[in-house]
């Protein structure tokens, strides 16, 4: 059974999340706040959608200019770790500059859906 068929799950995919527990909030990437997800669809991949958590400003780095950061599970790789997969957490300068430009959180990219937050958490009017 799937979402609204009356059964709670333990699982939920990318898409689930988007479509039943998110709303949109923009596809510019300068707008995430700490807590929103990015979403990317490939569609020639077997699991289409991905989401990433924007976790925003670190709170330990000094300077001027503190880097912003996504997080995200790469997924079952079946060369790694043997096949489990990983946790990483990656600049978003460095994602904008990816080698694979679908998944880079750009306006233009059709690949990247944009950036949503939870229905839990009130909207900024923004």
């Amino acid at each position: 059974m799937g979402p609204g068929e009356g059964e709670w799950g333990e699982f939920a995919d990318a898409r689930t999340l988007m479509q039943f527990n998110t709303y949109f909030v923009s596809r510019d990437v300068g707008r995430a706040q700490a807590g929103d997800l990015l979403f990317h669809r490939q569609l020639f991949k077997a699991m289409p959608f991905h989401v990433m958590v924007y976790v925003g400003k670190s709170q330990i780095e000094t300077g001027f200019t503190p880097s912003s950061y996504v997080v995200y599970h790469t997924g079952p790789v079946h060369e790694v770790h043997g096949g489990a997969g990983e946790i990483r957490r990656v600049l978003i300068q460095d994602l904008l500059k990816h080698p694979s430009p679908q998944w880079r959180p750009e306006v233009g990219n059709s690949n990247f859906l944009g950036v949503y937050r939870w229905n839990i958490l009130p909207s900024s009017g923004g």
